[in-house]
C-alpha cells in the first residue's frame, strides 16, 4: 500500500510539472490577441481615412485613396499565429536519433567485413582445388602409357594440302 501512495504521488507530481508551462503559453496567446485587437483598429481608422478622402477630396486625392484602398485590401494576410502548445521532446527519440545511425554504420561494416572474409575463404578453396587438379595432371606424366587391347592408330592420316587464293573482284562504279 505504501508502494502504491509512493508511486501515484510520484506520477501526479510529474503531470503537474506542465501546468507552468501551459499558462506560460496562455498567457502568451492573450498579449498576441491584445496587438492583433490594436493593429486591427488602427488598420480600421485608415481605411476610414482613406474613404473619407475618396469621397470629399479633390480628383486627384480620391484617386490615390481609391488606388491606397487598393492596397490595403491586398495586403490583408494573416497576423500573427497563436502559439500552439508542444509536447515536450521525448528523450528516446533524442537517444535513438543519435544511437541508432551509429549502430547501423557499425553493423554495416561488420557485414562488410564478413563477406570479405568470405569471399577470402572461397577464392582459397578454389586456389586449393586447382592446384590439387594440377597436382593429379603432373602425377600422371610420368606413368607408363595406357594398354589398349585393340590396336590405336597413332598417325592420323592428313589429306593433301590445299592453297587459299584470295579473289579480288574489280570495285562496283555507279553512272
Amino acid at each position: 500500500m505504501k508502494i502504491f501512495l509512493v508511486l501515484s504521488s510520484v506520477l501526479l507530481v510529474g503531470c503537474s510539472g506542465m501546468g507552468d508551462y501551459y499558462k506560460t503559453i496562455a498567457a502568451a496567446n492573450q498579449q498576441i490577441a491584445a496587438a492583433e485587437q490594436a493593429k486591427a483598429q488602427a488598420e480600421q481608422a485608415k481605411i476610414g481615412a482613406l474613404m473619407r478622402i475618396a469621397q470629399t477630396g479633390d480628383p486627384t486625392s480620391q484617386v490615390a485613396a481609391v488606388m491606397a484602398l487598393a492596397f490595403v485590401s491586398q495586403g490583408q494576410g494573416s497576423g500573427a499565429k497563436m502559439m500552439q502548445p508542444q509536447a515536450p521532446p521525448d528523450r528516446f527519440y533524442q537517444v535513438a536519433s543519435i544511437a541508432i545511425p551509429s549502430l547501423t554504420q557499425i553493423l554495416s561494416l561488420k557485414y562488410s567485413k564478413d563477406v570479405a572474409i568470405n569471399t577470402s575463404n572461397n577464392a582459397r578453396d578454389v586456389q586449393i582445388n586447382t592446384n590439387g587438379t594440377f597436382g593429379v595432371f603432373a602425377s600422371e606424366i610420368g606413368k607408363p602409357p595406357l594398354v589398349v587391347d585393340r590396336e590405336v592408330p597413332f598417325v592420323v592420316p592428313q589429306q593433301e594440302p590445299f592453297v587459299i587464293q584470295p579473289v579480288f573482284y574489280p570495285p562496283v562504279t555507279t553512272p
